[in-house]
């Protein structure tokens, strides 16, 4: 059953290969799941079962309800933050994330909408995010941190030069989503 194969990807750690047909059931199952809201427990049961839909290059069938759910359950997602933003930005330097709705991007924005710690905002600025070789994940990070309330009581240093970075980025959407956080650092005055 799709309950049975998302406890065994939950313990095993997703072997999405050898569970193929029990994930696509088990993402069959999750649409929709959770759109009054799930309870952190029964996000943190089904996020295993997510990020094995969004890890790979290619696509599961039924992955498509994956960020729908992650949407609408983003206050129990906020719960294990850092690891699902790492998979979104994982997901979003793939060429899958043009077809997903919502976007990726703004899945992500708003798991870092109102305060978050600086522990949270280090999987935006590291490898994963800002310095990220990818122009989309150099954008929803930038676009991420715009979404951080309050983002100018961060006196930090590493912020203001990646947002600096990407501010100069030779891309112009990863220039622009750095441009009103860049405000919101060094407001003019």
């Amino acid at each position: 059953t799709a309950v049975a194969a998302a406890l065994r990807l939950s313990a095993g750690g997703g072997a999405f290969a050898s569970e193929s047909r029990s994930v696509t059931a088990v993402l069959a199952g999750m649409a929709g799941a959770g759109s009054n809201g799930l309870s952190d427990a029964s996000f943190r049961f089904l996020w295993p079962v997510a990020r094995s839909a969004l890890a790979g290059e290619r696509t599961v069938p039924g992955t498509e309800g994956t960020m729908g759910m992650l949407h609408a359950n983003v206050a129990a997602a906020a719960t294990l933050r850092r690891e699902v933003a790492t998979a979104l930005l994982g997901f979003l330097g793939t060429d899958r994330h043009r077809s997903t709705v919502p976007a990726a991007s703004d899945v992500l924005a708003d798991l870092y909408a109102g305060p978050v710690g600086t522990s949270d905002l280090a999987v935006l600025l590291g490898d994963a995010g800002a310095t990220n070789g990818s122009a989309a994940v150099r954008a929803a990070a930038a676009g991420a941190l715009a979404r951080v309330d309050p983002l100018g009581v961060m006196n930090h240093p590493l912020l203001e030069g990646r947002i600096w970075a990407a501010l100069h980025d030779g891309d112009a959407g990863v220039a622009g989503a750095a441009a009103p956080v860049w405000g919101r650092l060094r407001p003019p005055g």
